[in-house]
């Protein structure tokens, strides 16, 4: 199944950072704009913000809770996965893989009007169970999107973590294949027929077939890697942020890894922008720090993207 032991010699690839901006208040869900700006989610202010590369931050919407992944959708909204709220206390639990901690009511996907700032509630249970804590999403081609379920990370009545399709109108939303272990990462395959989820306390990295979702197999597995969100390149390889880890493991089709180091910090993300889709932005998580890197390959493109948005928004 391609999985590699964590004691296996990697590939060591090395790229070079710089700070992008700061002070996002746990920076998560960068979205990479065409106009060079970064929209980011401030987890523990429960803020949507917007990076430019002089370094200014400018408020876009504040949805509450504790906002996570983020990305464009068919209609030019932002789509957020919101986990109800964690405290930063418990995001660095979750981090270091602690997860003694409760999840708070309230998970949710929400949409945020770019121009206005208005946050809309556009899903907050499935088949009558509330969504406890979403974590990440990618849009298919076809109006639709895939959602990780963080779970319940209370250890005395645990609840698995799933991971949901939903149409991008609110209309539909149902369970997609298995029950996973703390899901984090999201990402699609550049046919779109694998859909690629990584475990948070595993180090699991899952491929999901999207015709057969009951077909899936690890991928790549290390237990000494703490997994977050991930982003695909154009050639198929998977970028997965391990932030305890400080690297980004690069994953092929195939399941061989690569690691590559972050500057000291906690990364939990990672998109692709500019007019080739060879800048990378990853995000430093407790650093509150988004960093940039001239990639050595182009990103996947999204299915839905946001060209530019006006500037006239307060500071934050």
């Amino acid at each position: 199944m391609g999985i590699l032991p964590s004691k296996s010699p990697l590939l060591q690839t090395a790229m070079h950072f710089d700070l992008f901006c700061d002070g996002i208040a746990y920076a998560e869900g960068p979205v990479a704009l065409d106009d060079g700006s970064v929209i980011c989610v401030a987890v523990s202010t429960g803020r949507l913000v917007r990076a430019f590369d002089d370094g200014s931050l400018e408020l876009v919407a504040e949805p509450g809770g504790g906002p996570n992944g983020a990305a464009i959708g068919p209609d030019g909204r932002c789509y957020l996965c919101n986990n109800g709220g964690l405290t930063p206390a418990d995001l660095s639990k979750l981090a270091a893989g602690d997860d003694s901690n409760s999840t708070p009511p309230g998970g949710r996907i929400e949409t945020v009007d770019l121009d206005s700032g208005k946050v809309e509630l556009l899903y907050d249970s499935c088949d009558g169970l509330p969504l406890l804590s979403p974590n990440d999403l990618v849009f298919d081609t076809r109006g639709g999107f895939y959602f990780s379920d963080y779970g319940s990370a209370k250890r005395a009545s645990p609840q698995p973590g799933r991971v949901y399709h939903a149409l991008a109108d609110g209309s539909a939303i149902q369970p997609f294949g298995r029950v996973f272990e703390r899901p984090n990462g999201v990402g699609l395959s550049p046919d779109g027929k694998i859909l690629y989820v990584s475990e948070t306390s595993s180090g699991c990295l899952w491929q999901v077939s999207i015709d057969d979702p009951n077909r899936s197999q690890i991928l790549y597995q290390d237990p000494e890697l703490v997994m977050d969100s991930m982003a695909v390149q154009a050639d198929g390889k998977i970028c997965v942020a391990c932030p305890v880890n400080q690297l980004i493991l690069r994953v092929s089709p195939e399941g061989r890894g690569e690691i590559i180091p972050t500057p000291q910090g906690h990364p939990s993300n990672i998109c692709f922008g500019g007019p080739d889709l060879q800048r990378a932005y990853v995000t430093l998580i407790h650093e509150g720090i988004l960093l940039t890197a001239q990639w050595d390959s182009p990103g996947l493109p999204l299915a839905c993207t946001q060209p530019s948005l006006a500037r006239a928004r307060r500071p934050v």
